[in-house]
């Protein structure tokens, strides 16, 4: 996994923003990013952000269908910040977690890619799939941030802006 991880700045260098780690729309991201934090605010803010979405959906699809995308669209934006928290930028979060805010965020994203994890595979032992998990994020993570080094590029560790 740490050479697999090694390839994503040279492919960053080559292909840009097509292999960004996590593609998300600024207000999603926030969104997100408020429900890792596990602040007070967080649901207003998300609800509020959620009808926004809702709205700019419904220019387009049934606003049911709009209320079920924009609700999809925050469980992937958290998914993907808790992914990235945990393998990409897990380098950057052990500095974090020295504040009351990194810690809260790191747990949050370790909870969160936990039950992802112990929801996606099944057969093995889940203390197995775990730990396994950590192990793999942990080399994939150390390898993109020696290629992006060595390349001297922070593409691979850059996230996407979408729409």
């Amino acid at each position: 996994m740490f050479e697999y991880g090694t390839s994503a700045a040279p492919l960053a260098a080559r292909h840009g923003d097509a292999v960004a780690p996590a593609v998300l729309n600024p207000a999603l991201g926030l969104a997100g990013l408020t429900l890792l934090l596990r602040q007070w605010w967080a649901l207003p803010f998300v609800a509020l952000v959620w009808a926004s979405t809702c709205r700019r959906l419904a220019r387009t699809v049934p606003v049911r269908e709009a209320a079920r995308l924009a609700g999809l669209s925050l469980v992937s934006a958290v998914q993907q910040e808790s992914s990235l928290v945990v393998r990409h930028w897990w380098p950057l979060a052990t500095i974090a977690i020295t504040t009351r805010l990194g810690r809260r965020v790191a747990l949050g994203a370790v909870l969160v890619d936990s039950t992802v994890t112990l929801t996606e595979r099944r057969g093995l032992d889940p203390l197995a799939r775990l730990g396994g998990r950590r192990i793999s994020d942990l080399a994939y993570g150390a390898g993109v941030w020696s290629g992006s080094m060595r390349q001297r590029t922070v593409k691979a560790l850059t996230l996407r802006r979408s729409r």
